[in-house]
């Protein structure tokens, strides 16, 4: 690591108290993560110096599915059952679509937007997207218990053996390649 460099591992919901602006702030994978993100992009503006960078990288949840293979499956219970947890605990994991205008409403300007599509699996077409799905299938599988547990336990009040016996099912479907899920970034 280069001795300019340093990393600052905190609660980004709690007050930002650092006594330095940073050059460079990157968040990944925080769609389940805030009560208020616009609250965090605040912060995030307040302590990037001039011309420093806020970068997030997020998937958009629940899962999409370029045809009707998710209907009635264990996937699509889970989405559901997660995503309504997540709101009983006020949080919103749909704000992802908002990240832009959050970003301009904090004060970023020259806020760049890219948006991609990846299968979750190797169900799509042509080597690359096969290779892309299948990481994203490993990366959904090795998360669904944690995304799982606490929503739905304290949410939505679930019993944890209850949640237990529905993630083998779940994790069947993600297997599924004949279910056409892909998560938008």
């Amino acid at each position: 690591m280069p001795p300019n460099c340093q990393f600052e591992i905190d609660d980004a919901e709690d007050e930002w108290t650092y006594s330095h602006k940073f050059d460079y702030i990157h968040g990944r994978g925080l769609a389940t993560c805030f009560k208020s993100h616009l609250s965090v992009f605040q912060s995030a503006f307040r302590f990037a110096r001039p011309g420093g960078y806020f970068e997030l990288q997020d998937g958009l949840f629940p899962v999409r599915c370029i045809d009707d293979t998710l209907k009635g499956t264990a996937l699509e219970k889970w989405c559901n059952l997660v995503t309504a947890g997540a709101n009983a605990l006020g949080q919103n994991w749909s704000q992802v679509p908002r990240y832009a205008a959050y970003m301009k409403e904090a004060g970023f300007v020259d806020v760049i937007e890219k948006k991609f599509a990846w299968p979750l699996g190797p169900w799509a077409q042509g080597e690359r997207m096969k290779i892309l799905g299948t990481l994203c299938r490993e990366n959904l599988l090795v998360s669904v218990h944690g995304m799982s547990m606490a929503v739905m336990t304290k949410g939505l009040g679930m019993t944890s053996e209850e949640v237990e016996l529905l993630l083998p099912d779940v994790k069947k479907d993600i297997n599924n390649i004949k279910i056409h899920c892909y998560a938008a970034m």
